[in-house]
């Protein structure tokens, strides 16, 4: 699980697993299944965008070619970075919206987020893709 060092895997399994009815072992295998498919539909382009602006539309489009209506399941987070000289926001998260439908309430159907009231926050008009540093 990424963020395990920063404690990442405790806080989504308190914020959305711990209440699933499910075992963190099976929550997180759904999780990460469709973590895989955002990946697979957005992956290879952001790494492309790495160091430059795009804008949600553009990354919905792009997710939306992968799999038809897979744009209207994410939310993108963006913040201005501190340790970066650039006043311009940086994507730092995408979400996807889940419903909880599968088999012992796993998380199943994406689902478009407008229609449980989530939405892209701190992105404006355009953003800016880190480049990945190694």
């Amino acid at each position: 699980m990424p963020g395990m060092a920063d404690g990442l895997d405790e806080h989504e399994w308190r914020e959305h697993g711990g209440c699933s009815g499910l075992d963190d072992d099976e929550y997180f295998r759904y999780a990460l299944e469709l973590a895989r498919g955002v990946d697979g539909a957005l992956g290879a382009r952001l790494t492309t965008l790495a160091g430059r602006e795009t804008t949600a539309a553009e990354l919905r489009g792009i997710a939306d070619l992968f799999h038809p209506g897979l744009g209207a399941t994410l939310t993108f987070h963006c913040r201005v970075l501190r340790d970066s000289h650039a006043t311009q926001p940086h994507l730092i998260e995408i979400r996807q919206c889940v419903d909880n439908d599968g088999p012992d309430g796993a998380p199943q159907t994406p689902l478009d987020c407008a229609t449980v009231k989530r939405r892209d926050q701190g992105c404006g008009q355009h953003f800016l893709i880190a480049e990945r540093h190694r």
